[in-house]
Parts: structure tokens; C-alpha cells; sequence
């Protein structure tokens, strides 16, 4: 969705953000936001039968700068779509239906530089993000969006919308992206009977634009110590090894919902970076989810927010 992104001004900044000097004051900021909703421990097996859908055609705006949609997650055209034409640069619209599974958007907020008022001087009006669905309104400072990594649950039967931010850097040197897949309570027992994990988890390892990396899977459970640990690892595209996953996770304030962090070691046996983000494993529903974010360690920013 370029038609909100024509102006030239917009691609300087862009490149002010790749290739400029970070050190300079009142720099354009550019925030990659990715959102997700519906049942995000759907069994996607299911995706096919009849569904009672729920409606969560929403609204995405900020008070000051750009919004651009990079990527459409998961939407079933032509029910689910983008609203054209678009309010304002500011705004973006859309109309998306879920049943036992999830719809999700990629999008680029692009800030430019505002000074000081020197004729009060008063410092520049805080930037906000609105978010809106039938399900829920949430409003967030720009300067916080770059860290969230939450999930918002609406109701008993699994529907939540997740939203996770990134800064925008210069990714040539410093890559960073988002990770997401299923999170499910399987044990793997040996021949003795001894519980060697108590499930799996397995998905896709994206960039910031959403675009497809690698693969990561592995096993969770509690080791001899008592620890809640994760183990796995992460494969490119072709099915090269790029790293080992080791971490820790444990449960959050939502019945069935989980925090994990960790980090991935390369071939050369170095800590590259870290992941982490949230998980979904409600009992006695057969489904489950986690969704993340990861980050080189050269990005300091965002390797502190990881959880």
C-alpha cells in the first residue's frame, strides 16, 4: 500500500533512518507495528468448517506522521480488506472477519522531525497511536509503540488482538524482525516413561516488512533443576542452519497466557541475539500460539525491550 507513501519527503526520511547520522538531533522516526487478531490458538485444521465469524473491522491512526500498510496478514479476500479510499495519510481502515483463527496487518508509521515551538517554548505535543476494533480501543504514546509486545484478550473463547513494535534502524547492520507459529502441549516421554519435554513449538522467522527468513522449532519443559527452559533452533529459507534457541519461559497474568526470552547462538558458537514475546496454551483447548520479536545484539534499544 504505496498510494499513502508518494511524496518525497517521505522517502527522505526513510533514508535519513537507514543512512543518517543517529547521533543528530530531531532525526525522523519510523516505527514497523505489527497487529494481529482473532483466535490466535486457532487450529488452523479448521479454518475450513462452517464458523459463526466474528467482525473486527477496525481503524489504525496517529495524530502526527505517515502510516503505511507493508504487509496484509492472513486476510480472505475479498470479504476481508483494506478500506479505499484511505481517510488521510494519517489513517488507515479495514474490514477483516476471523473465525477459528487469526487476520493481522504489517504497518510502517513514519514520523518526521518536529522543533520546539520557540515562540512559547513548549515542547512538541505528544504523538499518539489510536487502535480501534468493535472488541476494543486502545490508545498509545509513538515514543512507547516501539517496545509493545502484548496481547489484549477479549473474550472466553480465545479472541485477543496481539500488537508488537519495532524501531526502524539501519537493518543492513543491526537485522531485526518478528517470529510467530504454534506452542503445543505434547510431552515426549521416552521408553522408561520419563517426561523429556512437555511440548513443541514451531513456526516462521520473518524481518521487520514480514518477509519470509527461516523456520524455527524446538521443545519446552522443565529441566532437572526445576527451570522452565525452551531449546530449538532456527534454519534459513534453504534449510541451513543459522542457530541454536535457548531460553526460559513462564506463565503471564492471563489464565493460559505465557512469557518466553531467550537467545540464538550461530555456527561460530557467539551470541547473535535475543527473542522473546508471548505464548497462548489454554487447557483443554487442543490449539496454541506464541509470537515474538527478535533483535540483533548490536541494536541495544531493542534487545533491552525484548522480554
Amino acid at each position: 500500500d504505496n498510494t499513502m507513501k508518494d511524496k518525497p519527503e517521505d522517502q527522505a526520511n526513510e533514508d535519513d533512518v537507514a543512512n543518517g547520522d543517529p547521533t543528530l538531533p530531531n532525526r525522523p522516526t519510523i516505527t514497523v507495528v505489527k497487529l494481529l487478531w482473532g483466535q490466535l490458538d486457532g487450529v488452523i485444521e479448521d479454518i475450513e468448517e462452517d464458523y459463526d465469524a466474528m467482525d473486527w473491522s477496525g481503524m489504525l491512526r496517529v495524530d502526527r506522521g505517515v502510516v503505511v500498510v507493508r504487509r496484509v496478514i492472513l486476510f480472505e479476500r475479498p470479504r476481508d480488506a483494506l478500506v479505499h479510499p484511505r481517510i488521510d495519510r494519517h489513517t488507515v481502515a479495514w474490514v477483516s472477519h476471523t473465525g477459528p483463527h487469526f487476520d493481522g496487518l504489517i504497518i510502517e508509521i513514519i514520523e518526521p522531525p518536529v522543533l520546539d515551538d520557540v515562540e512559547t517554548n513548549e515542547d512538541p505535543t505528544v504523538n499518539m497511536l489510536h487502535l480501534s476494533t468493535p472488541q476494543i480501543s486502545l490508545d498509545f504514546a509513538m515514543v512507547d509503540v516501539a517496545g509493545l509486545d502484548e496481547t489484549y484478550p477479549v473474550d472466553e473463547m480465545g479472541n485477543a488482538l496481539r500488537i508488537e513494535g519495532h524501531l526502524l534502524s539501519d537493518l543492513d547492520l543491526c537485522p531485526k524482525g518478528f517470529l510467530s507459529g504454534i506452542w503445543i502441549a505434547e510431552p515426549l516421554i521416552d521408553e522408561e516413561g520419563t517426561v523429556l519435554a512437555d511440548g513443541f513449538f514451531k513456526g516462521r522467522w520473518v524481518d521487520v516488512w514480514g518477509r519470509m527468513m527461516g523456520f524455527l522449532r524446538g521443545r519446552y519443559g522443565v529441566n532437572d533443576a526445576g527451570e522452565a527452559v525452551f531449546f530449538g533452533k532456527y534454519i534459513n529459507r534453504g534449510g541451513q542452519f543459522r542457530g541454536l534457541l535457548a531460553g526460559t519461559y513462564g506463565p503471564g497474568e492471563d489464565p493460559g497466557h505465557g512469557m518466553f526470552r531467550g537467545e540464538w547462538i550461530n555456527a561460530a558458537e557467539t551470541v547473535e541475539g535475543v527473542l522473546g514475546g508471548e505464548y497462548v496454551q489454554i487447557e483443554d483447548r487442543p490449539g496454541g500460539f506464541f509470537s515474538g520479536r527478535w533483535a540483533t545484539l548490536c541494536d541495544q534499544e531493542a534487545v533491552e525491550s525484548i522480554k
